[in-house]
């Protein structure tokens, strides 16, 4: 544990963050959130289009798990296609009618999330009758208090908080509120990382253990968490980014 805690105390909070904004699913959004802006009309509720921008990050962080090629691939399939649907998707959000049409059409016409599209779409639907979609309130509330916003999502999808779909969906939420908002929040310590096979066979190699559970790898960097005083999910992206590329090659 002691050369795990030595490794992240040789970054500073500055560095992961720098590291963790290099991420292509970050620069995905940013990118997507910058070309939105650039087809707004001026008679639009600023608000209401970035908690619209806000809540097709989070639906499409639910349904990004067994997907074909990288994660990175997928979320700049995604942004790319939300763009370009924007003017016909943003009425329908501002009139709460449901956009599971457009999340299904994306995955069986995509390069990287075709498989379990029904069960994914029924993901959608239920996230999309859920208070999140269907409520008034202003998203940068949730980004505020990122921990409210698992306890939230986890109860509308009836999953628990510790998952890695519902720590994932977070993590992309925070990257995309930071975009929209123009303004840093840290992800609160208690959200645990996503434990995906990239995480567990980098954490194999840190840990000098190949048998431990994802509960386990969580605990694990909780505690390394809590020493270096950088919430885990910030740790992720150092993890995934910056030391899977030491592995890689």
């Amino acid at each position: 544990m002691t050369s795990i805690v030595s490794y992240f105390s040789s970054y500073t909070f500055e560095q992961v963050l720098t590291i963790e904004e290099s991420d292509r699913q970050f620069l995905a959004l940013k990118k997507a959130w910058e070309q939105i802006n650039q087809k707004v009309c001026p008679l639009f509720d600023t608000h209401q289009v970035a908690n619209f921008f806000l809540l097709m990050v989070l639906q499409n962080a639910t349904i990004s798990y067994q997907i074909a090629g990288s994660g990175e691939l997928w979320w700049e399939e995604f942004s790319e296609r939300l763009v370009q649907d924007f003017s016909s998707l943003f009425p329908l959000f501002l009139m709460r009618n449901p956009t599971s049409d457009w999340f299904y059409n994306l995955m069986t016409t995509s390069r990287y999330n075709k498989r379990l599209y029904n069960l994914k779409t029924a993901k959608i639907n239920k996230f999309q009758v859920g208070k999140l979609y269907s409520g008034t309130k202003n998203m940068y509330d949730y980004y505020q208090d990122m921990e409210l916003l698992l306890k939230e999502l986890s109860s509308i999808m009836g999953m628990d908080t510790s998952t890695k779909t519902m720590t994932f969906a977070i993590k992309m939420f925070g990257y995309a509120a930071r975009v929209v908002y123009g303004q840093f929040i840290s992800y609160p310590m208690s959200i645990n990382i996503p434990v995906d096979s990239r995480i567990r066979k980098i954490w194999s190699l840190l840990d000098k253990t190949s048998s431990l559970s994802d509960k386990d790898i969580q605990i694990s960097i909780q505690k390394v968490s809590k020493k270096v005083g950088i919430a885990p999910l910030h740790l992720d992206s150092l993890l995934w980014i910056e030391f899977w590329k030491g592995v890689k090659t």
